[in-house]
Parts: structure tokens; sequence; C-alpha cells
């Protein structure tokens, strides 16, 4: 479920989005709905007419039904994927990105750099080393 938003601005191509990923209709007398939401927007432009330059950003928020420790769920580094999450984290994710293309002659190059940074809160991180298992707890 989401909405999206794309228009051109002068030399300038943009889009935005809100999406919803997953949403928990399950509700109770004790707990809300809990949600997973995306922010999304992106500038495409060309600097040059064989070269073509993105900005983006996204913002993911989501709500966990689990506050006591107890019952916090376990991430590894097999379900590591914002696809796996469902609501069983507190997320609050930031993503800034540039990607791009150019192209001269026969030679080409395409690239994208990404920084992410937020929290992961109510999670046990769980992983095995050498046959050995270690469990961080995030309160």
């Amino acid at each position: 479920m989401g909405v999206s938003s794309d228009f051109s601005a002068g030399s300038c191509d943009l889009q935005f989005a809100w999406l919803r990923p997953y949403r928990d209709e399950v509700k109770d007398p004790d707990s809300e709905v809990q949600d997973l939401d995306a922010c999304y927007g992106r500038v495409n432009f060309k600097p040059a007419p064989q070269a073509g330059v993105g900005l983006f950003g996204v913002y993911f928020k989501g709500d966990s039904d689990r506050s006591d420790p107890a019952t916090y769920a376990t991430i590894t580094s097999q379900n590591y994927q914002l696809k796996k999450f469902n609501n069983n984290y507190e997320l609050d994710l930031f993503t800034l990105g540039c990607d791009g293309q150019a192209n001269v002659g026969s030679f080409f190059c395409n690239w994208d750099f990404m920084y992410q940074t937020g929290s992961i809160d109510n999670a046990n991180f769980k992983e095995s080393y050498n046959g050995w298992d270690y469990l961080v707890v995030i309160l």
C-alpha cells in the first residue's frame, strides 16, 4: 500500500512516495494497530548529455508489538532483512544516497553510494562464531 508522485521541474525529475510494506490488522484492547512506514524522495538530473545523477533519501519507521525483553524477537545474519522485520522490532532507519551513470564513447560506468544510520530497538542480536553462540540484548 502506498502513494507516489512523479513530476519534472526544469531539468530535474522528482519522485516522492509514502509506502506501507506491512500492516498488522489485529487489534485487541491492550494494543494499537502496528505497521511499518517508509517515506522516500528522489531527484534525478543530467549534468551533461552523457551523464546522469540521482540523489535520494528514505526514512523507515516501524512499531513493535513487543515491550517486554523476554518476548523480544531475535535477529541473526539470516533474518537481518527489512522484509522479514514485520512488526517484531522498533525501527528508525535513515538512508541517504547518490547514484549515477556516465558514457564516453564505448566506455560506461554506473555507481552507487549509500549511507545508512538509525536504530533497531526491542531486539535480541544473536550469532555464532567458531561454534560459540553469543547474544547481545539491546534495551
